[in-house]
């Protein structure tokens, strides 16, 4: 039986163990943290689950991981924007508001920048601008309302926060095409997403504590050096994350092939902050 190691237990590596064990791979995964999950990361000190990072199956129709929460029997809960509670600067809801941000008169801005990216598209898929560009452009050319740019400035920090670019980096041809390729109502987890992660990596081999410092490949042998002790297998499968990587904290040898390398610096990360906070009443409605 041929051995593999497995870096790291995030959803990829989890992904990659547990189909190598159906194939009747003797399977060991390395985990620098003390749980799995990755950027799967419940917190429940505030007395109720919290996800810090990934929280939502965005479009759950034929998407994986809404198929695994059936099989392990993890409750999920139907959720979209349309459930936001939106407040003024004094604590009101200005009803004003909320039904301009989901009325077609606001959505039109966002179309807008649609139509205009279309209208500059070529053939060859040149004539591109920045969103940023894109945005000037539509506003000298219409007037909008203060509720009407609250609603674009919205988005406009959403496109900075999840693409971790400025608005002058970014392409206007992206906002025209689809971001998720799955269908159907976001789902959040009632229990944690970590719920998922326990039962998915439950019965996996799994040694946490261990920071990778050096994989090398040989003729026959992958050999593995951690923190703590170092590691022999027939192969390896590394899934560290994108920052590890770019740290250059973790030796290759042979060096990474010069097109990874060279994907690995020139993709970006963002940072994305999540604020929870806890009241001592409910003043939202009920629904």
């Amino acid at each position: 039986m041929r051995n593999v190691i497995v870096i790291g237990a995030g959803m990829a590596g989890l992904t990659a163990a547990r189909a190598l064990v159906d194939y009747g791979f003797d399977v060991k995964i390395l985990e620098a943290r003390d749980r799995p999950g990755g950027r799967i990361w419940t917190d429940r000190s505030l007395g109720v689950p919290i996800d810090l990072g990934a929280g939502w199956i965005h479009g759950w129709r034929s998407n994986p991981l809404y198929s695994l929460t059936r099989q392990f029997g993890i409750p999920t809960q139907s959720t979209d924007y349309t459930g936001s509670l939106l407040l003024d600067d004094s604590g009101r809801e200005p009803t004003s508001m909320r039904k301009l941000l989901f009325s077609s008169r606001a959505n039109r801005i966002l179309t807008r920048l649609r139509r205009l990216a279309q209208s500059l598209r070529k053939d060859d898929g040149s004539g591109d601008i920045s969103i940023a560009e894109g945005v000037e452009i539509i506003l000298r050319e219409s007037s909008f309302s203060p509720q009407e740019m609250c609603f674009l400035n919205r988005h406009l920090i959403e496109f900075q926060a999840l693409n971790a670019a400025t608005l002058d980096e970014q392409s206007l041809f992206a906002i025209t095409d689809g971001s998720c390729c799955f269908a159907g109502h976001d789902l959040a987890f009632p229990t944690g997403f970590d719920s998922l992660v326990k039962a998915y990596s439950s019965g996996l081999q799994i040694n946490y504590g261990e920071t990778l410092t050096s994989i090398k490949g040989g003729a026959k042998t992958v050999s593995i050096q951690t923190d703590k002790e170092a590691h022999q297998a027939d192969a390896a499968v590394v899934t560290l994350p994108l920052g590890v990587l770019k740290s250059g904290t973790v030796i290759f040898d042979p060096p990474l092939p010069m097109h990874m390398q060279k994907s690995i610096s020139e993709i970006r990360m963002g940072s994305f902050n999540k604020i929870a906070m806890r009241f001592p009443s409910v003043f939202w409605r009920n629904d």
